[in-house]
């Protein structure tokens, strides 16, 4: 059998964090997630977390803030951190305004920057436990604050038949037979355990990434976040958010 190092298919990891604005306050405030939280700047909404999907159609993303608060009685409206003349650090302000105050969202800024420090810190470990030679061996792109692409096509590279036993994965004459449980939600199949060739192998090893970058962010840092696993990165960014929230 062929080396899956002989295959050219790329295997990307689209990360996607959950509401993360929202999520940054949840975790701020220590509060449940299922709390409903709406994040405003001035009277424009920048991030709503619902808790039933029937309140969710009830609002339009382009309600003012006023009208959340109408629907949804409970809902915390917390607007983000600004500075007023004198401060040194950017402070959660009782009522901000325009005329007096500067909006600040560093406090997002550096969650972002804890989420990926500790993402990379979980494939440098994959690559330690797996192949050492690997180590740095990834691509990291990031698209914005709250995602990001991990190229992880080398990292994964190093593995053939010959190489030994993967778990949930099992090589005979046939080809693989690879057992999917757990791994999250497979595009036009229904079952977890199929038959596939090198490049459903590489995928295979893709999702065990990500299923471990999801669980060690919620650990550390209490953030969920929602993944797609593709061999390019149109199809992995279509594919994070089908199976939302906290899932693959």
């Amino acid at each position: 059998m062929a080396n899956i190092m002989a295959c050219k298919q790329r295997v990307i990891i689209h990360i996607d964090l959950d509401c993360f604005y929202a999520q940054v306050e949840h975790v701020r405030l220590g509060i449940p997630f299922y709390t409903p939280l709406a994040v405003r700047q001035w009277d424009a909404l920048i991030a709503v977390k619902h808790t039933t999907a029937k309140e969710a159609k009830v609002l339009c993303p382009d309600c003012k803030s006023h009208y959340y608060k109408f629907y949804l009685k409970d809902i915390i409206l917390q607007h983000v951190a600004t500075y007023k003349s004198g401060d040194s650090f950017p402070t959660y302000h009782d009522s901000p305004n325009q005329q007096s105050h500067k909006v600040s969202l560093d406090i997002y800024r550096m969650a972002s920057r804890n989420i990926f420090t500790v993402m990379k810190s979980v494939i440098d470990r994959y690559c330690l436990d797996s192949n050492p030679s690997k180590v740095g061996s990834y691509k990291l792109e990031k698209a914005s604050i709250d995602e990001a692409f991990f190229d992880v096509t080398n990292l994964i590279s190093w593995w053939g038949p010959e190489d030994g036993e993967i778990e949930s994965v099992r090589v005979d004459q046939d080809g693989f037979l690879i057992d999917w449980t757990g791994l999250g939600f497979l595009i036009g199949d229904v079952e977890t355990v199929l038959r596939g060739g090198i490049d459903d192998v590489r995928l295979y090893l893709g999702a065990k990434i990500g299923a471990e970058l999801r669980k060690t962010v919620f650990e550390q840092l209490g953030y969920t976040c929602s993944t797609g696993v593709a061999q390019n990165k149109t199809l992995a960014k279509l594919c994070s958010p089908l199976n939302k929230p906290n899932n693959q």
